[in-house]
C-alpha cells in the first residue's frame, strides 16, 4: 500500500491518530467538568433555599417566643421578660433551645435591638433577621 511507497506517511498517520485521541479526551474532560460545575451550582442554590427556609422558620419561632414571653402585652420583649420566661416556662426553654440556645439568643437580642430601647419588637425582628443569614450565630 501507500506506506510501502511513501514511508513518511506513517509519521503523518501516527501523529494524526495521537492528536485526535488527545482532542477527544479533552472534550470528554470538558463535558465532565462542566457537568460537575452545574451540579455544584444547583447544590449551592438548594442549600441557600434551605437556609432561607430555616431562617424564616426560626423567625416565626422568635415571634412565637415574643408572644409567649411578653408579660405586659406591649408587643415587645424585654431582656428581663425573656430571662424570666426562660427560667419559668419549659415551653419557652424548648423554643429557645430549638432556635439557637440561650447565649446566642442573648447576643441576637442585643444585635436586633436596633433602637437601643432594651426591647425587641416583632417589627424589629422581621426587619433585621435577614441580616443574620451569614452571621456566626446559629440562627
Amino acid at each position: 500500500p501507500m506506506t510501502m511507497k511513501y514511508s513518511w506517511v506513517i509519521i503523518y498517520f501516527v501523529l494524526f491518530i495521537g492528536l485526535c485521541s488527545i482532542v477527544l479526551l479533552n472534550l470528554v474532560t470538558a463535558i465532565i467538568v462542566e457537568t460537575s460545575m452545574d451540579g455544584a451550582n444547583k447544590d449551592r442554590e438548594a442549600q441557600q433555599k434551605w437556609r432561607d427556609k430555616e431562617m424564616a422558620k426560626k423567625c416565626e419561632m422568635m415571634v412565637q417566643l415574643i408572644e409567649k414571653s411578653d408579660k405586659d402585652k406591649d408587643n415587645a420583649l424585654s431582656l428581663e421578660e425573656l430571662l424570666t420566661a426562660y427560667h419559668a416556662d419549659k415551653e419557652v426553654q424548648a423554643i429557645v433551645e430549638e432556635i439557637c440556645g440561650l447565649q446566642d439568643l442573648l447576643r441576637l437580642f442585643e444585635l436586633v435591638d436596633e433602637d437601643g430601647s432594651g426591647t425587641l419588637s416583632e417589627a424589629e425582628l422581621r426587619e433585621r433577621y435577614p441580616d443574620f443569614r451569614d452571621d456566626p450565630i446559629k440562627f
